[in-house]
């Protein structure tokens, strides 16, 4: 069950334009919020199910109850994944490997959110309800060209349900059931609410080399730092303020003589079982599951971990196979083959980089604020020993 109400911002959206920063550009997106709720059913291949956006399109926000435990480790592409656990988690706490390490000393919330990437992340945030609703209530806040708007996400046995605060009735534009999903077609489907308001929207930019002289660039790059000149650096306040002034002058100079261009996202890959064998196994690990809720016993966890395993096995096989033939057709011209080698060389490297950053729960300081970036959690840590570049040894391990 997930409801939905607003506040108005105090400027009219004619007045908020585009806002240029190096790097990127936040600017206005379409008019149409969309905003899914779906109860997963402790499932982790509903979640997975997740991964194929509804016939409306790619959804703005998905508000998720009855998580899985193994959520954490359940990334969308395009998509910000937004939990609350107990502690930091790490790998070997991931309840689907075969052998957890510590998968009962952690709890987390029953409801969760997933953002997409393309919202910025100044935009909006989660404040989830774990003392005062037991983990079952999450409160998504976002600012949109329109106003800011709160999006209430609740686990509770009423479903196929979504409530509208009376000030942005008006806006709702449709609010249906999807019922032609072949993965949810039992009482727990998709509810997607399509509002009037603009996101924002996040472009990501790339500076265009090329089109930059070397010579006016070095020049520019020494005017700018024989502007902030080179003071002694006699602490350690010293080499911060000085860092602080060098990174501008470096901002100011690639301001001046390098241009931005946006970068080209990727259309987004619909998500499909990598062989006739895994979809099997999808099917032979539900039944396994729906046993174990009947009457828990572990030789079916035996059972369908073992089948995970090998079933994982057989598609890394098939996909090494056929990565291997595609570069080697892709490399049969002369001229064209090498560029197109550097070229899938480089999206390799990308594709290999982790999805998202690891996850380390909300952060909340003596006098009851809450800390909920990277950035605000980072400035929260506090030195524990002597500062390294003082002391005459290293801090102990």
């Amino acid at each position: 069950m997930a409801s939905s109400e607003s506040r108005r911002s105090n400027v009219p959206p004619s007045e908020t334009g585009p806002v240029l920063e190096v790097g990127t550009t936040v600017v206005r997106g379409d008019t149409t919020l969309k905003i899914g709720q779906i109860n997963v059913k402790n499932s982790m291949s509903r979640v997975a199910a997740l991964k194929s956006p509804p016939p409306q399109g790619q959804l703005d926000i998905i508000a998720l109850q009855d998580i899985p435990k193994g959520f954490p480790w359940a990334p969308i592409p395009g998509y910000h994944l937004n939990f609350y656990s107990s502690r930091a988690l790490i790998e070997d706490d991931n309840p689907n490997k075969e052998n957890p390490e510590s998968a009962s000393e952690w709890r987390i919330d029953r409801v969760a959110f997933y953002v997409r990437e393309s919202i910025p992340l100044a935009d909006w945030d989660v404040t989830y309800h774990t003392d005062e609703f037991d983990g079952l209530a999450a409160t998504l806040c976002l600012n949109t060209a329109s106003g800011s708007i709160r999006i209430h996400n609740k686990y509770s046995s009423m479903i196929d349900l979504t409530f509208t605060g009376v000030n942005i009735a008006t806006l709702v534009k449709s609010c249906r059931v999807i019922s032609d999903m072949d993965e949810f077609k039992s009482d727990h489907r998709l509810v997607v609410t399509e509002l009037e308001m603009a996101p924002y929207r996040e472009v990501k930019a790339r500076y265009a080399w090329n089109s930059v002289k070397r010579k006016e660039f070095l020049t520019a790059v020494d005017e700018a730092l024989s502007a902030i000149g080179l003071p002694p650096l006699e602490s350690i306040s010293d080499i911060d303020d000085y860092l602080e002034r060098f990174i501008g002058a470096m901002t100011t100079a690639l301001q001046k003589i390098v241009p931005i261009r946006p970068i080209r996202r990727q259309a987004m890959r619909r998500w499909k079982p990598t062989s006739a064998k895994h979809g099997k196994f999808t099917s032979v690990r539900a039944k396994a599951i729906d046993k174990m809720r009947g009457a828990p016993n572990p030789k079916f966890t035996k059972y369908w971990l073992r089948h995970k395993w090998k079933s994982a096995l057989v598609d890394r096989r098939k996909q090494r196979t056929s990565w291997r033939r595609f570069i080697a057709t892709e490399a049969e011209g002369i001229v064209k083959g090498r560029q197109k080698i550097f070229l899938w060389s480089r999206l390799s490297k990308g594709w290999a980089q982790p999805k998202s950053l690891p996850h380390m729960p909300s952060l909340r300081s003596a006098d009851g604020k809450q800390y909920t970036t990277h950035d605000a959690k980072a400035y929260q840590w506090k030195p524990c020993g002597p500062a390294s570049a003082k002391a005459n040894y290293p801090p102990a391990a």
